[in-house]
């Protein structure tokens, strides 16, 4: 904030429509931004151990104001354009610019402005100029309901001492210290699901030093041996639960484990009741349901955790599904083989099969922007997007390769994270800062985290994520990306 105060003059961009890239509006001055955070109220209550003196016993926080920002500049025009947008739009402001002002991707430090609307202004007394140019300056101030920093990141890569393919991972969130548990950082518990090997059974490992190291913490997931497909994390009455998914066939239904105590044992759960079937995808709604995606066309939902799983949907599609997601409680979409899409309006009860957006192609991945926008990825390299639940689409993206896995970050679902290998292998992280507009490729692959393809993606938040893939240099690759030094 201080060299933002300091150099005083921003770039500003806005996004008056999610489905539209950002536009350049104009080199302004910018004043302060006020982040509020909500008022905390202090809960006392007595301490019998101290003759009944009331002690503080906690905070509730209130809800936060409206962030401001307040912008000049010398030209009415500007001022009046901002006045006369009557829709909420998103305020992007760049400063510390790397090259050319008006190119978005050009910054060291920028702040998203969500959800924004030029709430009050005021021109200035007219100041003389040259000529022609006589100059009124304009000030308003932006509030918006949300804020966030954006910084460029930089590739670090991570020690393992496994040596199989890294197919899944999934970060604890973020917590502060309580009666009930430990502080736990951003980013700093990780957990990464492996491909089986001869010796492992359902191969997982945790780190919680912000993957500094890698150990196994003796849960050996599944009764019958399989690769870890998917992983997600979920709240329990001791802190939080880790729930796996068996990705490759075996003797047997499908398979999903659990661990309540940090990996120290697990309980195996069937899912449904198909033989040698697997899941490839676990995710949570905005409810905290888990759904997997399934072989065969089917999926399970878990309203309690993982412990119980019911088919739904009636395999409107016999192809192999590969991801799952929701955008409400209510809709949501499957991607799988031979351009396999899948959607429900009614909260899962039931799925209907429609036209995906890339025939003769495998539909890898999929994800769901703040808008509602579908995006997603086939094994041809191609990055598709909807802005109708599906019914038309249109093509953002074409890379070498295929694209394994697309995600949005769970604050905003504004910033996206894709990663792309080319058929070297090579594995290549791609980042969003505009809902999915664009795609604008992360560091170097071949330099700052060197790798033989790129698997999975886990984020933390805007600014933070890991990634997995094929093993390098004889270990199982991970790297950490994070705000650059």
């Amino acid at each position: 904030m201080t060299e933002f105060i300091e150099r005083y003059e921003g770039n500003l961009f806005i996004q008056q429509d999610p489905a539209d890239e950002y536009e350049f509006l104009t080199c302004t001055g910018v004043g302060n931004i006020t982040i509020p955070k909500g008022a905390r109220t202090l809960k006392y209550k007595q301490d019998l151990r101290r003759s009944g003196k009331l002690v503080a016993a906690g905070a509730i926080q209130g809800v936060a104001d409206f962030v401001t920002a307040s912008i000049t500049r010398p030209l009415e025009s500007v001022n009046n354009y901002l006045h006369e947008i009557t829709c909420p739009f998103n305020a992007r402001i760049n400063w510390a610019c790397r090259g050319t002002r008006t190119i978005l991707t050009n910054y060291e430090l920028g702040a998203l402005l969500y959800d924004s609307q030029f709430t009050t202004g005021a021109i200035e007394t007219p100041l003389a100029g040259e000529g022609d140019n006589d100059r009124i300056n304009a000030t308003g101030e932006l509030s918006a309901t949300r804020f966030t920093y954006i910084y460029k990141l930089e590739g670090e890569p991570l020690t393992l001492t496994s040596t199989t393919d890294v197919y899944a991972i999934a970060v604890v969130p973020s917590e502060c210290a309580s009666k009930c548990g430990d502080k736990v950082g951003l980013g700093q518990i990780v957990w990464v699901g492996l491909e089986e090997t001869a010796y492992t059974v359902g191969y997982i490992l945790v780190s919680k030093d912000y993957g500094a190291t890698f150990v196994n913490p003796g849960w050996w997931p599944f009764v019958t041996a399989g690769d870890v497909s998917s992983i997600v994390i979920v709240d329990s009455q001791n802190g939080y639960r880790v729930i796996c998914a068996r990705g490759s066939a075996g003797a047997g239904y499908a398979e999903v484990s659990y661990s309540d105590d940090e990996g120290v044992t697990g309980t195996d759960v069937y899912v449904g009741t198909v033989n040698g079937q697997t899941i490839q995808m676990l995710r949570k709604d905005i409810r905290g349901r888990i759904w997997a995606a399934a072989s065969g066309g089917d999926i399970y939902v878990s309203a309690n955790n993982g412990v119980t799983w019911t088919e739904v949907g009636g395999s409107v599609t016999a192809e192999d599904l590969y991801d799952i997601v929701f955008f409400d409680e209510m809709v949501g979409y499957a991607v799988g083989n031979n351009n396999a899409f899948l959607v429900t309006n009614n909260g899962g009860v039931t799925w209907v099969a429609v036209t995906g957006p890339s025939p003769a192609h495998n539909l890898i991945s999929c994800d769901v922007n703040y808008a509602g926008h579908i995006y997603v990825t086939n094994d041809a390299g191609e990055v598709w997007r909807s802005v109708d639940e599906g019914d038309t689409w249109v093509m953002i993206a074409d890379y070498s390769g295929s694209v394994d896995q697309i995600r949005f970050d769970e604050d905003f679902r504004y910033f996206g994270y894709l990663v792309q290998n080319s058929a070297v292998p090579l594995g290549t992280l791609y980042r969003s800062e505009d809902a999915g507009n664009t795609w604008g490729q992360v560091g170097v692959p071949t330099t700052d985290y060197d790798n033989s393809g790129l698997n999975c993606v886990a984020i933390c938040d805007p600014n933070m994520l890991y990634v997995g893939g094929a093993p390098e240099g004889g270990t199982s690759f991970m790297a950490k990306f994070s705000r650059e030094a």
